[in-house]
């Protein structure tokens, strides 16, 4: 039987590995911003009304947990970084646009 497909063009293991993760750039936080405007103006808000939740609510494991959640996620809307994102290689940040040669 001829196969019509050259092995050159098969994938390959190493064409389906993600790039490795760089530990101390997760927990330093010093990866790139990968939260975009609409993604970070979420955040701030609905964090900063996790925390409101949980200053109303009567003291409680529900009030800190909340408050704690609250505090993380407007601190994600802040830094414009989300360690779950980069984890996962996601991003809501728009693309640069790139400068075609000859035009300016």
């Amino acid at each position: 039987m001829v196969s019509l497909v050259r092995p050159s063009a098969l994938p390959q293991a190493n064409d389906c590995e993600a790039p490795p993760m760089d530990i101390k750039k997760l927990v330093t936080l010093t990866f790139d911003k990968n939260v975009g405007t609409a993604d970070r103006a979420f955040r701030l808000a609905s964090g900063l009304a996790l925390v409101g939740a949980a200053w109303w609510l009567r003291p409680g494991a529900a009030s800190w947990a909340l408050g704690v959640l609250g505090l993380m996620w407007t601190a994600t809307g802040v830094l414009s970084r989300c360690s779950i994102y980069y984890l996962l290689g996601y991003s809501t940040c728009p693309v640069a646009k790139k400068e075609l040669p000859g035009r300016g």
